[in-house]
């Protein structure tokens, strides 16, 4: 009898053995097809990834593919979009300011929106009209006159009498402007609040320190640069020199803060760039100072070929010679404003002008004109349909807004 008790034990022990290793045989299985659909999920999830970056991926290449299309093409066409203003004729001079457009004449004073509409209009008598424009300030006066006037978008905003023939002036964001000054036998250069009211001067003469080219002022109007022509070791060498009417200039004699001298070499132009840098260009080149108060020289280029024509913005210097062995035609070189290269195109174009309108390159004479990205793409050359080109100006998505002595037209690429 205990002998069965034993036995029948034994069997239960064996029936709850061969359970358990059942339910962890069952367990293993289910562990076994959870782990499996885990694994079918996560490729498919990689499948639809990958099939999904894929469609991505060719999108966006077609999208880059016409982009750069659209960026590299060079149209053969426009459409006018609208005629604007064109009771408008006769030569002017023009410059766009914001949004508007200012113009001009020996007659008048005027400031027009982008649909031609007129915003202001002032009577004044010039005879040889000069523009000078900074942001939203502008300086017009006539050269050779002692009046000068000083406008934003919204009209006249101060006049200035120099008693002094006036050379060359420039105007500072701010509205201060500096000018050069013929006084018989010497010259001054003088810087003026627009309400007229003189900030400083200072008198130059032939031999000391000679006399002065071009003059640029920077935007908030504590730095000025003047180039000077004169005689140094009895040759003709130019004198580059940076005043400072700030703080740091105030200790230095005659506010002058550094300044360079070139033997047998022109400095005809100067211009103030962004971030503290000015640029001189030479009959052989240009030069590059950097520094907010102090400007010292930080790059030359020197070149070996005519410069026929420079020009400039903010952030981009431009440099145009003649091509050698070609009876017609020309080299643009694009520099930024560090003084690094950034392309070199060639034109046939016979241009009366050339200059940075927004993101565009224009050249132009009274029938033609070519635009080219700052990235020295080509996007149009040809001529106008009526009219003789006055100025042109870009306008953004490939409109053109071409000012002739027949009235305005906006065009577009096509």
């Amino acid at each position: 009898m205990r002998w069965g008790c034993v036995a029948l034990q034994e069997r239960v022990r064996e029936c709850k053995k061969i359970k358990s290793e059942r339910k962890d045989e069952e367990a293993d299985r289910i562990r076994r097809c959870q782990q499996k659909k885990r694994e079918r999920k996560k490729r498919q999830i990689i499948k639809n990834v990958i099939l999904i970056c894929g469609i991505i991926g060719i999108i966006t290449g077609g999208v880059v593919l016409v982009w750069k299309g659209l960026r590299e093409r060079t149209y053969q066409d426009y459409t006018v979009v609208d005629q604007l203003h064109t009771e408008m004729i006769g030569p002017a001079e023009y410059r766009r300011i914001g949004d508007g457009i200012l113009r001009c004449n020996g007659d008048d004073i005027s400031m027009f929106n982008e649909l031609g509409e007129e915003q202001w209009v002032e009577p004044h008598i010039l005879k040889k009209p000069v523009v000078d424009v900074c942001e939203d300030k502008i300086v017009i006066y006539d050269k050779k006159n002692s009046n000068m006037s000083v406008y934003d978008l919204s009209g006249k905003i101060g006049s200035i009498n120099t008693g002094l023939p006036v050379v060359r002036a420039k105007v500072a964001a701010n509205g201060v402007v500096a000018a050069i000054l013929e006084d018989q036998d010497i010259t001054w250069i003088k810087l003026y609040e627009a309400d007229g009211t003189e900030i400083a001067s200072a008198k130059t003469a032939v031999d000391s320190p000679g006399y002065p080219v071009d003059l640029s002022i920077s935007q908030d109007g504590v730095n000025l640069a003047v180039t000077y022509l004169g005689i140094r070791a009895y040759k003709p060498s130019s004198y580059v020199v940076f005043y400072n009417f700030g703080d740091i200039g105030q200790n230095q004699v005659d506010n002058k803060v550094s300044a360079y001298t070139y033997t047998d070499i022109l400095v005809p132009a100067i211009r103030h760039l962004s971030e503290g840098r000015v640029v001189a260009f030479c009959d052989n080149g240009f030069t590059i100072y950097q520094g907010e108060r102090i400007p010292e020289e930080k790059k030359k280029i020197v070149v070996e070929e005519p410069i026929v024509s420079v020009f400039s913005d903010e952030d981009h210097i431009g440099v145009v010679f003649k091509e050698t062995g070609k009876e017609q035609g020309y080299r643009i070189e694009l520099y930024d404003g560090d003084g690094n290269k950034r392309w070199e195109a060639n034109t046939e174009l016979l241009f009366d002008k050339i200059f940075i309108s927004g993101e565009r390159i224009i050249l132009h004479n009274k029938r033609e004109f070519a635009s080219y990205t700052l990235e020295g793409k080509k996007r149009y050359q040809g001529s106008i349909d009526k009219g003789k080109i006055e100025n042109i100006f870009y306008m953004g998505k490939n409109q053109y807004l071409i000012i002739t002595d027949q009235g305005y037209e906006r065009i577009k690429l096509v």
